[in-house]
């Protein structure tokens, strides 16, 4: 009976340990966020609305919301997100499927992503995803060279 009691202890100790690392780690992150305005949208219609973007070094998250303004149904599309640095260079993209979208209907959205310094975002409203741009150390160097040396 008294092994039993002493297990139980540590299993209580343990899971109140597991909760204040939790909670303090994500105390923590949230600091480690900060506000994020260099997006640009490239859509008027569906109007494209960005609630909170945040970035670190190394992640960020996006949320927001897009309204359907065409007067028509869409179907089958995505939101693009294309992510940049601070020199111009391609990252990545990011993409949240709309399948179903009623005239006036008010969709919700968020990404979040995984990107080294992040530097610009681009939103546009597009078809369907598409292949992804040239990401190779001699367009990083010649985008580098353009931006830094002014060829």
């Amino acid at each position: 009976m008294l092994k039993i009691k002493n297990y139980f202890k540590f299993l209580i100790l343990f899971l109140c340990l597991f909760l204040f690392v939790e909670i303090a780690t994500n105390v923590n992150m949230r600091k480690k966020y900060e506000d994020f305005t260099n997006y640009i949208i490239n859509t008027d219609s569906p109007k494209v609305l960005v609630k909170e973007s945040k970035v670190s070094y190394s992640s960020g998250y996006i949320t927001g919301s897009i309204i359907n303004d065409t007067g028509t149904h869409i179907k089958d599309k995505y939101l693009e997100f294309d992510f940049y640095n601070k020199y111009g260079i391609y990252l990545g993209t990011e993409y949240k499927e709309i399948k179903y979208f009623n005239i006036d209907e008010k969709i919700s959205f968020d990404i979040k992503y995984k990107y080294t310094e992040v530097g610009k975002i681009e939103i546009d409203f597009v078809d369907k995803m598409q292949k992804p741009q040239n990401n190779t150390i001699t367009s990083y160097l010649k985008n580098f060279l353009q931006n830094n040396l002014n060829f």
